[in-house]
């Protein structure tokens, strides 16, 4: 995390909307509504709601993978659609269901995540980041 110096908080969300357009067998859904909230630098933060109250919805906006419809969302200064890049180095995302490709080995997984977020091949850790799981021994294998 890059926390800033000053009380900018380390999420901000100002009205928010996400619309997900319809088809032909379902109309279009309104997923958030204006959703705004900060959370401060420091606090623990839970998200809590029903199924369908667009938790997952925002979370994944703040990481990039969906698009919003409107509204703006700062992760410690950084706007995600002005500085996508500095957003995205600065949140992460451990999804609830066991997530792994059995085709690739714990370092290609790294290296791949380090691809997808634009580490440079000279400025990736994987080796290290192996280490300090324990898991080097394992570098090679599939799951």
């Amino acid at each position: 995390m890059t926390p800033m110096s000053d009380n900018t908080p380390a999420i901000e969300i100002r009205d928010v909307v996400k619309r997900y357009a319809g088809s032909k067998k379902a109309p279009p859904k309104l997923a958030l509504e204006g959703l705004s909230f900060d959370v401060p630098q420091g606090e623990v933060f839970g998200l809590l709601g029903p199924n369908g109250a667009g938790k997952s919805t925002l979370i994944n906006i703040m990481a990039g993978l969906v698009n919003k419809t409107s509204g703006t969302i700062r992760i410690w200064g950084h706007d995600i659609d002005r500085d996508h890049r500095n957003a995205k180095l600065n949140i992460g995302i451990v999804p609830q269901e066991i997530v792994f490709d059995p085709f690739f080995t714990p370092f290609e997984v790294l290296e791949n995540q380090a691809g997808l977020y634009g580490v440079a091949k000279a400025l990736r850790r994987s080796e290290e980041l192996l280490r300090a799981v324990r898991l080097e021994d394992k570098r090679n294998a599939y799951a």
